[in-house]
């Protein structure tokens, strides 16, 4: 049985219900959909009983997200604090059993997802897509550029961001372009993950010795998992386009298959959502991604009655 988890607060209820309808409607076989939410959850509770009745092949459910290993960083002054839902995946290995592939709740599938699924580890502990846009800024900024001629202050500063970025990750520089994956979709084989850290580290504050909390989820999930990963097709997490100018610092098989996925993705990934209004902008409708994305919502509610682009303009006028 595929078994797709998820991790949300009530801001992304609604691409949560765009990203697991995406999904149902093109799995084969039976599926079990975990939603474990870390805020109030009685309308995310309402909103998939609602949907898993057009699914009579899914199991729903929704579980409420609480432990007491946040505490000691709750109470900690960070300048940056990411959202306690971003810290689930941490947590994914201790409240499944079994396989499980994680998408973040602004992922839309547009492939049978039973067979990314089906992927085998080899061996590694989870799999993950490599993140292109770090590889292609990182060989950018470290090779030399039009930056580094016309704007060397910039330039010395931007390598000196990634340069902490990838000590803080225990990257080294070339790695950043060569290993670094993508968080958003993550196959985990869970008993094994558990098996590797028996102390529970990667989701202790006190046992990782780092503040999680300050730190972006794909930053603590590459800091923990490197060399336990077996990459996946980059079709499976298609997250932006590139300009002719920016791939042409990407590696020869990186460049090949960010225009294979290009042709064909299996699932798009829409990270600023919610950070920047684009998906509602008239002129970026007329972009294939968000006109994909517009068309899944506009069926979505066709299907189910459930007014998710009324969801959409809410939350985005709120924040």
């Amino acid at each position: 049985m595929t078994h797709l988890v998820y991790g949300i607060d009530d801001k992304y209820l609604p691409p949560c219900l765009i990203s697991v309808y995406s999904a149902l409607r093109t799995v084969t076989g039976t599926v079990r959909v975990s939603i474990f939410t870390s805020g109030p959850d009685e309308n995310i509770r309402k909103g998939f009983e609602h949907l898993a009745k057009h699914f009579p092949n899914a199991r729903l459910e929704v579980r409420a997200f609480t432990t007491t290993s946040l505490a000691e960083y709750e109470r900690t002054e960070l300048a940056v604090r990411y959202p306690e839902a971003s810290m689930i995946p941490l947590f994914i290995p201790w409240l499944i059993e079994g396989k499980c592939l994680f998408l973040d709740a602004d992922t839309l599938v547009l492939r049978d997802i039973s067979t990314l699924f089906e992927t085998g580890l080899q061996g590694c502990l989870i799999g993950a897509c490599r993140a292109p846009n770090i590889a292609i800024t990182y060989r950018k900024h470290f090779h030399p550029s039009l930056d580094s001629i016309f704007a060397p202050a910039r330039s010395r500063r931007k390598r000196r961001e990634f340069m902490e970025t990838a000590d803080k990750t225990g990257f080294s520089v070339q790695e950043m372009t060569t290993k670094f994956f993508s968080s958003g979709v993550i196959l985990m084989d869970t008993a094994a993950i558990r098996d590797a850290d028996p102390s529970g580290d990667l989701m202790s504050e006190n046992g990782a010795e780092r503040n999680w909390a300050a730190w972006q989820d794909m930053d603590r999930l590459n800091a923990f998992f490197k060399d336990e990963i077996q990459y996946l097709d980059l079709r499976w997490n298609v997250c932006r386009d590139f300009n002719p100018l920016s791939l042409l610092y990407a590696p020869a098989d990186l460049a090949a298959g960010i225009a294979a996925a290009a042709k064909d993705p299996g699932l798009l990934h829409f990270p600023v959502i919610f950070g920047r209004r684009s998906w509602r902008r008239p002129w970026y409708r007329n972009r294939k991604r968000y006109r994909i994305y517009r068309q899944v919502c506009e069926v979505f509610e066709e299907t189910t009655g459930i007014p998710v682009i009324q969801m959409f303009n809410d939350r985005l006028e709120s924040s």
